[in-house]
């Protein structure tokens, strides 16, 4: 595959270089010791297949490989939208504050891909959990200035989808 590559366009995020090691990450047998790679592997795999091809698409890919990855050692310390909502308003701390709005949109996405079955718990439902991860993920790239909480929120839906279809394939 040729890929072009425009003078001047030499970023680590440009979409050339994420292409390129999205059909890198494709091609790679899995390997269980590095459970990220499996991840991304797959996860860069189904967004090739069906067409997304967007820098935005390719960086939530690899944040969410990270997500599954961290989850599998570290479960969230809570599964409720609330908990997450509530300690970020009472938080002053710039940075503890950013840390809980990332783990509660992190929840909430986990939610609406890998655990569904949790949305039902107090009656709460699957969009609920949506629009909670949705406003987090806003409000982290609102508050705290980090883009993949802008490319989250746009492509929350799909990359549930995406995420959910890639837990189904390993």
């Amino acid at each position: 595959m040729n890929i072009i590559k425009f003078p001047g366009k030499e970023r680590v995020n440009s979409l050339n270089t994420l292409l390129e090691r999205a059909v890198i990450l494709k091609k790679a047998e899995p390997d269980f010791k590095n459970i990220k790679k499996v991840f991304e592997s797959r996860i860069m795999s189904i967004l090739l297949d069906s067409k997304k091809i967007s820098s935005e698409h390719f960086l939530c890919g690899s944040y969410i490989a990270r997500l599954l990855a961290d989850t599998c050692v570290n479960p969230p310390q809570s599964w409720l939208a609330v908990d997450f909502i509530q300690a970020s308003s009472e938080e002053k701390d710039t940075l503890k504050r950013e840390s809980i709005l990332r783990d509660g949109a992190n929840t909430c996405f986990l939610i609406c891909s890998a655990f569904k079955g949790r949305a039902n718990f107090r009656l709460m439902g699957l969009k609920y959990y949506e629009e909670r991860g949705i406003g987090l993920f806003y409000s982290l790239y609102r508050e705290a200035k980090r883009d993949i909480g802008l490319y989250m929120c746009r492509h929350y839906q799909q990359m549930a989808g995406i995420t959910e279809k890639t837990l189904k394939t390993i």
